[in-house]
Formats: C-alpha cells, sequence, structure tokens
C-alpha cells in the first residue's frame, strides 16, 4: 500500500488519487491510484505506528475530517419512524441503551443491542444474529421477535423495501436514484436503501461545503465513507468548523437529529 503511494506522488510532493462515481454498488465514491480510503489510523509497523500522520497538510493548514455519526442508523430511523428512536438521537442520548432494555433487559447489554441492530440493518437473518450474538435458535427467534415489537416502523419498513424488490427489482433512495436487485437478494433491500441513501446525503453534503466555504483557506481533500476531510487555513479552524457541521447536519426533510464529529485527521 504504502509502496504504492510513494511512486504516485506528484512533483509538487502532493497525492492525487482518482475517485471514482460509479465504483460501488451502493453510490459511494471509491478512490484508486492510491486508495486513500483505505489509510489506517494506525500501524503495528515499528517504523509507523501512525499511518495517517505521514499525510501532511499545506504549511499553514491543518487536515480536519468531519464524520458523520451512525448515519445509515439515523437515515433507517428517520424511514422507520419510530418515537424512541428518534427521542434519543433528539436528545443525543446513546441510542443502543434504550434498545438494551427494551430487548434484553438491561442496559448492560448495550453491545449486544448495537449488534443487533448493525446485524439486522445488513440483513440478517436467526443464523447470523445466533453467531454474532452467541445465542441459541430460540434465543435469537426470541431477541428477533421482541425488537421487531419494540420498533414496528424499522420492521415495517424493511420489509416494504423487500416486498419493492419482489415487485419492481429495484429500491429507489430518498433522492430516486434506484438500485437493482435480484428477487432472491430481497432480504438486503432496506439495508441498500439505507446503505445507499447515506452515500447520497454525503455526496450532496461535499457540495454544500464546495460550494459555501471552500476557497483559498478552506480546500476539500478527501472523503472516506461517511467522513470529508479539508485542508483548513490554521487562523480560520474555528471560524469554517461550525460552518461545515451545520452544513453537513442540515436535514430537515429527514425528521431526525443528525450528528457530527470534527476532529483532526487520523486522532481517531
Amino acid at each position: 500500500l504504502y509502496e504504492s503511494i510513494v511512486k504516485l506522488v506528484s512533483p509538487d510532493g502532493r497525492v492525487r488519487p482518482n475517485f471514482k462515481l460509479h465504483g460501488t454498488k451502493t453510490g459511494r465514491l471509491s478512490c484508486e491510484e492510491p486508495n486513500l480510503q483505505q489509510i489506517p489510523r494506525e500501524s503495528v509497523n515499528p517504523w509507523n505506528g501512525d499511518a495517517k500522520g505521514a499525510f501532511i497538510p499545506h504549511d499553514g493548514f491543518r487536515l480536519i475530517e468531519f464524520d458523520y455519526s451512525q448515519l445509515e442508523f439515523r437515515l433507517a430511523t428517520a424511514y422507520g419512524r419510530d418515537a424512541e428512536l428518534l427521542e434519543a438521537f433528539s436528545q443525543g442520548l446513546d441510542v443502543f441503551l434504550p434498545i438494551a432494555t427494551s430487548v434484553f433487559g438491561s442496559v448492560d447489554y448495550r453491545q449486544h443491542a448495537k449488534t443487533l441492530v448493525y446485524s439486522t440493518l445488513y440483513g440478517a437473518g436467526i443464523p447470523r444474529i445466533m453467531n454474532a450474538l452467541g445465542l441459541s435458535e430460540d434465543e435469537a427467534k426470541r431477541v428477533w421477535a421482541l425488537f421487531r415489537e419494540s420498533y414496528p416502523g424499522l420492521y415495517e419498513k424493511s420489509k416494504l423495501a423487500s416486498r419493492n424488490v419482489q415487485r419492481l427489482g429495484y429500491v429507489k433512495y430518498w433522492t430516486g436514484r434506484k438500485r437493482h436487485l435480484y428477487k432472491s437478494d430481497s432480504h438486503k433491500a432496506f439495508n441498500a436503501a439505507v446503505q445507499g441513501g447515506a452515500a447520497e446525503i454525503v455526496k450532496r453534503a461535499m457540495l454544500r461545503v464546495s460550494n459555501s466555504v471552500c476557497g483559498e483557506d478552506c480546500r476539500m481533500v478527501l472523503t472516506v465513507h461517511d467522513s470529508i476531510v479539508l485542508e483548513i487555513k490554521t487562523e480560520q479552524v474555528e471560524v469554517i468548523v461550525p460552518k461545515v457541521i451545520d452544513l453537513m447536519t442540515d436535514w430537515p426533510a429527514f425528521d431526525v437529529k443528525f450528528a457530527v464529529d470534527a476532529h483532526e485527521w487520523g486522532s481517531k
């Protein structure tokens, strides 16, 4: 990975990868030559424990990453409209705690709740839930039933997406873009809508940021899944960061509160 990056450094010392608009099925931007979306934050190699620290901004600038928090789950919640989840996100609470209480009976099962949520969002069935949580078949069925009963909106929207694939052969993102799926993959339909819809949010956020704040003091240099990396003039960081966060979180049409964490690239 690092050898390929060194070979692709431009004469001015900058690395300029190629971004592909149609490189993924979900619609996310992909990156190649070199793939800077797969730079690890840390490395086990003794000669480079901080891999991202090898990338240095221009003098007088800082690299700031703006990372959406739980973007796909928030979008799924906007679709499902389950009141408890909407309220938890609105109040900035740990959304997995009420799920742990509702499904597992205690906040001590927060990690189980998180695993269950993302397993179901990715179209997991009972066997996958059994494996992910270390449950028997009967226990997994009970947990899945409690989750459906506690958050019926998520379940109903998931079933609707599956029916649409069975009937039409595709799901439609909130932007109108279609993701075609085989009928045999209809169990993946809701996840496709959520992943693809999240990608559409990120791309539109990039356009907002580019049109509103980018210029001599701020340059967009990278996107990694649900995050955007900007090179910002040091004395403008405190001014630009809140503006970017506002631009990325202002989505009133979804009726769910979006959140963005801003930090030095490589610090998380």
